[in-house]
């Protein structure tokens, strides 16, 4: 009984705190219907800094803030089965990325050559993808595109005076 209350008592001092530190992370698990946990919301802020992000990436990161490495594959577990984030392959690694609001979109580029990788949000790209998909019959909500290709950099470094 002594435990019980001291949990809940632990409980009513710490989530307050724990959800004021990233309110919209707290409400994101919230909707899900999961409790709002430090875990689950520093795996949900270093998924939003860094998306997408490598899962050995992201399983050194939680190492750094002491989540153990059963706890962070849990973790992530979880947040892939309440649909909050999404695994995908980027360079050939396993990574995991934020499943956006619908009314997002973004483009994914990832250079094969140097693993480099940027985030395009280009409207004359998005227009042409919301063309071709009305064009098939589909209402475009959102959408995460991953290109794979050579950055300039790549292309200008291996390619020297090319015409």
């Amino acid at each position: 009984m002594y435990y019980k209350s001291m949990i809940k008592k632990y409980s009513r001092q710490i989530r307050p705190m724990v959800e004021t530190a990233d309110p919209e992370g707290a409400s994101l698990l919230r909707l899900k219907g999961l409790y709002v946990t430090t875990h689950r919301l520093t795996a949900l802020h270093i998924i939003r800094q860094n998306s997408p992000v490598a899962q050995a990436k992201l399983l050194q990161i939680l190492a750094s803030y002491g989540v153990s490495t059963a706890t962070a594959y849990k973790t992530i577990y979880t947040l892939l089965n309440a649909k909050i984030i999404r695994h995908t392959i980027v360079g050939g690694t396993l990574s995991f990325s934020l499943i956006k609001p619908i009314g997002n979109y973004q483009v994914f580029l990832s250079c094969n050559a140097c693993r480099q990788q940027a985030i395009s949000r280009n409207q004359k790209a998005i227009r042409k993808i919301r063309q071709l998909l009305s064009g098939q019959g589909y209402e475009l909500q959102s959408f995460d595109l991953h290109a794979h290709g050579t950055c300039n950099n790549c292309r200008t470094n291996t390619n020297p005076q090319q015409h």
